[in-house]
């Protein structure tokens, strides 16, 4: 069996964004992933929930509704 390396400051970001799709909701855990912290904050500000104290509405017309739009679509 092969070793591999992991760098606990790997594990504990994929942690953070693990638990964060988890408070946030997928459509916000998509939009992480595919626009980067830059839209992530974003839609945070647009939510008037920056800095994150609390669960995030969703917000009409944004980046998010879409995401959620889209995964609806395809299911």
């Amino acid at each position: 069996m092969n070793t591999v390396a992991v760098k606990p400051a790997c594990i504990r970001t994929a942690w953070q964004g693990r638990i964060s799709g988890c408070i946030l909701g997928k459509p916000v855990e998509i939009l992480s992933f595919q626009e980067g912290i830059a839209g992530l904050e974003m839609y945070l500000r647009q939510a008037q929930a920056y800095p994150l104290l609390r669960l995030a509405d969703l917000v009409d017309r944004t980046v998010a509704v879409a995401h959620k739009l889209e995964e609806r679509e395809a299911a």
